[in-house]
């Protein structure tokens, strides 16, 4: 079963096959915060559903998902990425856990590279042939890279070059 349609656990409904991620999966309601705040204790610009965070990539947006351990953001990016792909936009999805945050002027090679690992030949050339807008990053565990964050912020906002 593919990565986006994996939900980690082993469901049968009825007896049957093995149930996908997308026969499961309900969008929760997210927390809008304002910018700069990390600590998730209010909303200061309500609540969206989380389905809608295709629509801020298709409008050039960007979101950044916070959520305590086994809160469910894995299952949202496996389940947008299988979206975004729906919407024909590319995404690519890294895991921050074995992430080594490269230096800017390798920054490009590395999405080279992740985008050469998770789609076939045919794919990568029409990635290639279509504009950057349609790249989508979806950086899962970002927590836990392992830098300093200076070096993590230059590599995030090194990401609007690409």
């Amino acid at each position: 079963m593919e990565f986006t349609d994996d939900p980690g656990i082993h469901i049968r409904p009825g007896g049957g096959d093995k149930a996908s991620l997308a026969d499961i999966y309900i969008f929760p309601d997210l927390d809008v915060l304002s910018p700069g705040s990390r600590t998730g204790i209010s909303a200061p610009e309500g609540k969206i559903n989380g389905s809608l965070l295709t629509e801020f990539a298709a409008d050039g947006g960007g979101s950044l998902i916070l959520g305590g351990e086994d809160s469910g953001k894995t299952a949202l990016m496996k389940v947008l990425a299988r979206r975004y792909l729906e919407a024909g936009f590319y995404p690519l999805y890294i895991d921050g856990k074995s992430l080594r945050v490269p230096r800017s002027e390798e920054t490009e090679e590395l999405f080279h590279t992740e985008y050469r690992l998770q789609y076939t030949p045919p794919s990568l050339e029409l990635i290639e042939r279509d504009p950057p807008e349609k790249r989508v990053l979806l950086l899962d565990n970002a927590d836990r890279i392992v830098t300093g964050s200076r070096e993590l912020g230059t590599f995030l906002s090194g990401l609007n070059s690409l």
